[in-house]
């Protein structure tokens, strides 16, 4: 059970916690309760200061799950407390990368489905970009699937980071129209022609998540 393996996780504080996502895990969503009790979503963009004057800033994630252009800017001590996404590796985060120990739920078919359909949507609606939604071979087992669903999530946020840069979006367009996930040993991002194909351990429940900077690089090389 988590409650178990918690017991494994060296315990940080909030400034600590925070610059580790802002550093390492820079697609991993977060929810902050305020001192005033409001509640924002978002990715941990930066930390900086120093005592009562260190300042995060959060880039705000609307609802829906689309990274949006707003930024909180606030103080660390007046955050109450942080929550972290149930699908993210909240032991690998909590122990600043020291544990991992992923637990997955199992998912369906159907349900990969519709978050690779999703990825395809945001990616429109944000962009104007029509892609499709990415090919994968789905494997059976439940647990490889919700890897899978999870992988499909991180890489829409990534994407979604990638291509607010105008040059990389003005170079998607004119080079590709679809977007394809493989199976595989080891990370790659290939070019097949008009394809972007992101080579993983998709379905390796026993393998650490996708690394975000390194994804970002390799994406932005073939860009």
């Amino acid at each position: 059970m988590l409650k178990n393996k918690i017991k494994k996780v060296p315990v940080y504080n909030k400034q600590e916690l925070l610059s580790y996502l802002a550093e390492k895990e820079e697609s991993t969503l977060v929810i902050i309760v305020t001192s005033s009790g409001k509640t924002y979503k978002g990715i941990v963009v930066k930390v900086e200061g120093k005592d009562k004057d260190v300042i995060l800033l959060l880039q705000i994630v609307s609802p829906e799950d689309i990274i949006t252009e707003n930024i909180l800017h606030i103080t660390i001590d007046k955050i109450e407390s942080l929550e972290f996404i149930e699908s993210q590796n909240v032991l690998n985060i909590l122990s600043k990368g020291t544990v991992f120990d992923k637990i997955y739920d199992t998912s369906g078919k159907l349900q990969v489905k519709k978050a690779l359909r999703r990825f395809s949507d945001v990616l429109q609606d944000t962009y104007g970009l029509k892609i499709g939604a990415p090919k994968i071979i789905l494997p059976a087992n439940g647990y490889e699937l919700n890897r899978v669903l999870q992988l499909t999530e991180q890489l829409q946020h990534i994407m979604v980071n990638i291509l607010e840069e105008e040059d990389a979006l003005i170079s998607w367009k004119a080079s590709y129209d679809s977007i394809t996930f493989i199976d595989d040993d080891s990370l790659k991002v290939i070019q097949n022609y008009k394809t972007i194909e992101i080579h993983f351990p998709f379905t390796n429940i026993n393998l650490p998540e996708m690394p975000a900077k390194e994804v970002t690089a390799m994406i932005l090389n073939v860009l």
